[in-house]
């Protein structure tokens, strides 16, 4: 799989700011087996931002980009790029609101609602670090990946969401494991797991599922990697993430399952 960075902003194109994320992006592509091509820094001109897309798309099917022209501006940009009209998130926007809260950033709602706003298919990843969202559009063979600006934003969505992307994208070897809980577990009940589980529920690669067999509540982990052997790493680290969340008070026995 072959993919192009585009990093966008005036701001480093004059030295204003140093840019410090696209090795950091390239080298965990690399890493996940997504052969980037180019990384190509350009200024906040939508002209620029739109000859840099041809550019690429002429040679390979993904680009990854992030920064630009006033995040919420850019996505009446993309959508036209694709001849998609824009949507308004609920969703997005009270994860926003919340995120924005948390953080002390002061943000007013009109503001938020701008940037609840995507190209329709797009599918929206949560950010649980800032506030603002990054997402993922594919139309027909091209597919856009925008993370947000600040470079703490940018690894906390890749991280947690592009990386388990890029795995369904590439990879050939797939794992499960299975965490049997016992009567402790079973007292919290569904609700009382998932709220202990937290964020790991919402986990893309490795998935979690919660299931009754026979008597006992199960957690059944699915994870996909480059090699049967890279997802069992990965099963194995997020199974030790559930234990911990859970505790071993509520965990009575944990092996591989089949898939």
């Amino acid at each position: 799989m072959k993919a192009d960075i585009i990093c966008i902003g005036t701001e480093y194109i004059t030295g204003m700011l140093p840019e410090n994320t696209t090795n950091y992006l390239a080298g965990r592509m690399a890493e996940l087996d997504v052969n980037v091509r180019r990384i190509v820094i350009v200024g906040s001109y939508e002209e620029e931002i739109r000859k840099a897309l041809d550019d690429s798309y002429q040679d390979v099917d993904t680009v990854l980009l992030t920064g630009g022209i006033g995040y919420g501006r850019n996505q009446n940009l993309f959508a036209d790029y694709f001849g998609k009209k824009l949507f308004f998130s609920e969703d997005a926007f009270a994860h926003m609101k919340k995120q924005a809260e948390k953080s002390g950033v002061r943000m007013d709602d009109t503001q938020l609602k701008d940037l609840a706003e995507f190209p329709e298919g797009a599918t929206i990843f949560d950010n649980y670090d800032g506030y603002v969202p990054g997402y993922v559009l594919e139309s027909g063979k091209k597919t856009l990946i925008v993370l947000p600006f600040l470079s703490t934003d940018i690894k906390a969505i890749f991280e947690d969401d592009i990386v388990g992307y890029f795995y369904k994208r590439v990879s050939i070897g797939n794992a499960g494991m299975k965490i049997i809980l016992n009567e402790k577990a079973e007292e919290k009940g569904i609700r009382g797991l998932l709220s202990s589980l937290g964020d790991l529920c919402k986990s893309e690669n490795p998935s979690l599922d919660i299931v009754k067999e026979e008597n006992n509540y199960v957690l059944k982990i699915r994870a996909v990697g480059p090699t049967n052997g890279d997802a069992m790493i990965l099963a194995n680290l997020f199974a030790s993430d559930c234990c911990q969340k859970l505790g071993s008070e509520c965990i009575l026995n944990i092996k591989e399952d089949t898939i």
